[in-house]
């Protein structure tokens, strides 16, 4: 076992590497070892492609049933509940522009300057741990703040059934352009939304259909796997073969060493005799 990934890419089959008895063939001009060596190659590249092909076709199958889904389901309940948030935010929504009304630690204010330096100052009071602190309403959404570490700055929270992040300046009306335009922004949230609620259920479909598709190449991947298998049959028989003819002509040259030898002796006189 290795920490390489089981799914190889086709850069990863090399050349092919030769034994010793296709090295023997190959010396003896066997036509069937160069297509081997051929076949060798394009089988293992065509496996490689459906190995490819296989591991796309199990992850499209765990989109289809569990990321897509999700994702639809998510985007679904976010655009109800910015749906929700816009009507909340619309029912409150003061008919004068002129008339401003801001609950800000119990204390109703109609100033937008003021209202937006007690929100600051609000901020300020509480420590420095990054707890979300609530502090009044506007709108019909709950106010909270909270430390940012990283940015070293306060942040203002609208909550409703989702939430709206805004960074708190030092100018008391510049907060509260901030808080409106996050409010003023929840159509656009929703547009948005829907737009991925539209994207994700297209990508479903997609991947529906793309998970149907077989590998493209596997009538050839047949073709060449078993004109292979014929091959290594044709070249092990035929290495069988010279195996055989090899032991034979051994035998006959044991068997000739042997009468030889005994032809010899037979001319040999012996001692006493002329």
């Amino acid at each position: 076992m290795t920490s390489k990934s089981p799914v190889r890419s086709c850069e990863d089959v090399d050349e092919a590497v030769l034994s010793f008895a296709e090295i023997k063939a190959l010396a003896t001009g066997n036509p069937y070892i160069k297509e081997k060596m051929e076949l060798d190659i394009e089988v293992a590249k065509l496996k490689v492609l459906k190995a490819n092909h296989n591991a796309n076709r199990y992850r499209l199958e765990n989109q289809i049933v569990h990321d897509y889904p999700l994702k639809i389901s998510n985007e679904k309940v976010r655009i109800q509940q910015l749906q929700e948030d816009l009507k909340c935010y619309q029912s409150y929504q003061m008919k004068n522009q002129d008339r401003f009304e801001m609950i800000i630690e119990n204390v109703t204010f109609d100033d937008k300057e003021l209202a937006g330096k007690a929100i600051r100052t609000a901020a300020k009071k509480e420590n420095r741990l990054g707890e979300s602190v609530e502090i009044g309403t506007y709108q019909g959404f709950t106010m909270f703040v909270s430390y940012n570490h990283i940015s070293n700055s306060y942040n203002l929270k609208l909550q409703n059934q989702r939430s709206y992040l805004i960074e708190l300046g030092e100018n008391g009306l510049g907060n509260i352009i901030r808080i409106n335009n996050a409010l003023d922004n929840i159509p656009k949230h929703i547009a948005r939304a829907k737009q991925n609620l539209q994207t994700y259920e297209s990508q479903l479909e997609d991947a529906k259909i793309e998970v149907m598709k077989e590998f493209p190449k596997e009538a050839d991947l047949k073709e060449k796997t078993d004109r292979l298998s014929e091959l290594n049959a044709l070249l092990n028989m035929d290495q069988s073969n010279h195996e055989i003819v090899a032991e034979e002509q051994i035998e006959e040259q044991e068997t000739a060493e042997v009468t030889n030898k005994t032809q010899r002796n037979e001319v040999v006189p012996k001692f006493g005799t002329r």
